[in-house]
Protein backbone atom coordinates (compact mmCIF):
# COMPACT_ATOMS: atom_id res chain seq x y z
CA UNK A 1 0.00 0.00 0.00
CA UNK A 2 0.83 3.33 -0.89
CA UNK A 3 2.17 5.53 2.50
CA UNK A 4 -0.70 8.09 3.92
CA UNK A 5 0.17 10.89 6.52
CA UNK A 6 -1.31 8.61 9.18
CA UNK A 7 0.92 5.66 8.81
CA UNK A 8 3.98 8.14 8.03
CA UNK A 9 3.37 10.10 11.38
CA UNK A 10 2.85 6.79 13.28
CA UNK A 11 6.68 6.27 12.47
CA UNK A 12 7.35 9.29 14.42
CA UNK A 13 9.06 8.94 17.61
CA UNK A 14 10.29 11.56 20.61
CA UNK A 15 13.01 8.90 21.70
CA UNK A 16 16.18 8.79 19.56
CA UNK A 17 16.88 5.97 17.13
CA UNK A 18 18.62 2.77 18.42
CA UNK A 19 22.49 2.68 17.24
CA UNK A 20 22.67 0.94 14.01
CA UNK A 21 24.24 -2.32 14.46
CA UNK A 22 28.01 -2.33 13.98
CA UNK A 23 28.16 1.13 15.69
CA UNK A 24 30.93 1.82 18.21
CA UNK A 25 29.44 4.08 20.92
CA UNK A 26 32.77 3.69 23.48
CA UNK A 27 33.84 7.11 24.60
CA UNK A 28 36.89 8.71 22.43
CA UNK A 29 40.20 10.06 24.85
CA UNK A 30 39.59 12.08 27.21
CA UNK A 31 36.28 10.63 27.90
CA UNK A 32 34.37 12.97 25.21
CA UNK A 33 31.58 11.52 22.57
CA UNK A 34 31.16 12.77 19.16
CA UNK A 35 28.84 15.33 19.58
CA UNK A 36 30.03 16.49 22.74
CA UNK A 37 30.40 20.32 23.02
CA UNK A 38 34.44 21.84 23.23
CA UNK A 39 36.04 25.05 23.52
CA UNK A 40 39.14 25.73 22.49
CA UNK A 41 41.94 26.90 25.29
CA UNK A 42 45.08 27.40 22.65
CA UNK A 43 46.21 30.68 21.68
CA UNK A 44 44.80 32.43 18.45
CA UNK A 45 46.49 30.79 15.51
CA UNK A 46 45.64 31.03 11.78
CA UNK A 47 46.01 28.48 9.27
CA UNK A 48 45.12 28.76 5.60
CA UNK A 49 43.49 32.07 5.83
CA UNK A 50 41.48 30.26 8.80
CA UNK A 51 40.96 32.03 12.45
CA UNK A 52 40.66 29.75 15.40
CA UNK A 53 40.62 32.04 18.33
CA UNK A 54 40.74 30.89 22.10
CA UNK A 55 37.57 30.32 23.30
CA UNK A 56 35.91 29.33 19.82
CA UNK A 57 33.35 26.72 20.41
CA UNK A 58 33.24 23.37 18.57
CA UNK A 59 31.73 19.97 18.60
CA UNK A 60 33.49 16.78 18.57
CA UNK A 61 33.66 15.17 15.74
CA UNK A 62 35.54 12.20 16.40
CA UNK A 63 39.06 10.92 16.98
CA UNK A 64 41.87 12.96 15.07
CA UNK A 65 42.92 11.52 11.66
CA UNK A 66 46.34 13.24 12.28
CA UNK A 67 48.98 10.51 13.73
CA UNK A 68 51.53 13.00 14.96
CA UNK A 69 52.37 15.13 16.96
CA UNK A 70 48.39 15.61 18.11
CA UNK A 71 46.98 12.37 19.51
CA UNK A 72 43.39 13.91 20.46
CA UNK A 73 40.29 14.48 18.63
CA UNK A 74 39.09 15.93 15.89
CA UNK A 75 36.66 18.98 16.40
CA UNK A 76 34.27 21.24 13.98
CA UNK A 77 34.36 25.06 15.68
CA UNK A 78 31.80 27.06 14.46
CA UNK A 79 31.94 28.61 11.62
CA UNK A 80 34.17 26.86 10.06
CA UNK A 81 33.80 24.25 7.57
CA UNK A 82 36.12 21.99 8.31
CA UNK A 83 37.40 20.56 11.21
CA UNK A 84 40.63 20.56 13.12
CA UNK A 85 42.68 18.35 15.23
CA UNK A 86 43.21 19.19 18.59
CA UNK A 87 45.53 17.69 21.47
CA UNK A 88 43.43 17.02 24.72
CA UNK A 89 44.99 19.83 26.09
CA UNK A 90 43.55 22.39 24.40
CA UNK A 91 39.99 21.81 24.71
CA UNK A 92 37.85 22.43 28.03
CA UNK A 93 33.83 21.12 28.82
CA UNK A 94 33.34 24.56 29.95
CA UNK A 95 34.45 28.68 28.00
CA UNK A 96 37.39 29.91 28.74
CA UNK A 97 35.70 32.94 30.50
CA UNK A 98 34.47 30.10 32.89
CA UNK A 99 38.20 28.38 33.11
CA UNK A 100 40.08 30.06 36.13
CA UNK A 101 43.60 29.07 35.58
CA UNK A 102 45.47 29.38 32.35
CA UNK A 103 46.25 26.01 30.73
CA UNK A 104 49.79 24.91 30.36
CA UNK A 105 50.37 24.73 26.43
CA UNK A 106 53.05 22.40 25.76
CA UNK A 107 51.95 22.41 21.55
CA UNK A 108 53.50 25.11 19.50
CA UNK A 109 51.39 26.37 16.51
CA UNK A 110 54.01 24.87 14.10
CA UNK A 111 52.99 21.31 15.80
CA UNK A 112 49.29 22.14 15.80
CA UNK A 113 49.30 23.69 11.98
CA UNK A 114 51.40 20.16 10.79
CA UNK A 115 48.83 18.32 12.56
CA UNK A 116 45.59 20.22 10.85
CA UNK A 117 47.64 19.82 7.47
CA UNK A 118 47.81 15.81 8.56
CA UNK A 119 43.74 15.95 9.56
CA UNK A 120 42.51 17.88 6.42
CA UNK A 121 44.80 15.26 4.09
CA UNK A 122 43.17 12.47 6.18
CA UNK A 123 39.62 13.55 5.47
CA UNK A 124 40.63 13.77 1.91
CA UNK A 125 41.29 10.41 1.44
Amino acid sequence: FPPTPANEVAKLSREPPPPLPGCDLAPLAGGFHAGDVVYFLGENQSFNGVELVRGRRGVVAGPSLATAPVAGLSVRFDGISTSFACPLDLLSRTSPTQHAESVDRAWDAESVARAWVQEADAARG
